[in-house]
């Protein structure tokens, strides 16, 4: 569910990016990821072994070792990666790091979103830096605490 304005269109990050059409404030919820359905760690990595495009597309940690998955893509699914993101993904909820003018494209950190064992690791096009998973506590400790220090600032 998207609660600000977006469209998926041709990124100059990487192919399709996902962007928002108005302004948003620093800490808005732009998306809650709650018609998702919920895998285990091992279901997860099971079916990007096995190439299922649905799940390597719409997947992404959800907390601890329990992963959401959605049952088509959908243009949220083009949040494109950065070390440097301008959102903070935490357990199923998309918030604005910082102000984004209409026409920002959404970036998140993909270490929130891999498998600790992840099959799909690669290479951030802007770094040529690899995207590593962050292990599942450390995922939840770490966006836990971004969010609190963007919502007490």
């Amino acid at each position: 569910m998207y609660f600000v304005k977006t469209e998926s269109r041709k990124s100059l990050k990487h192919n399709m990016g996902w962007f928002v059409k108005e302004d948003v404030k620093k800490g808005t919820i732009i998306a809650v990821y709650s018609n998702a359905r919920i895998m285990t760690q091992d279901e997860y990595t099971n079916e990007q072994k096995n190439g299922n495009e649905l799940i390597i597309r719409t997947g992404a940690r959800y907390v601890d070792n329990l992963f959401i998955y959605g049952d088509k893509i959908c243009e949220g699914d083009y949040i494109n990666h950065s070390f440097d993101p301008n959102t903070i993904y935490h357990c199923g909820i998309l918030f604005a790091k910082k102000d984004l003018k209409a026409g920002d494209e959404l970036t998140a950190d993909y270490s929130y979103f891999l498998a600790d064992n992840e099959m799909s690791r690669f290479i951030d096009s802007e770094t040529g830096n690899e995207v590593k998973s962050l292990p599942s506590k450390e995922t939840l400790i770490k966006s836990a605490q971004e969010l609190i220090d963007l919502l007490q600032n």
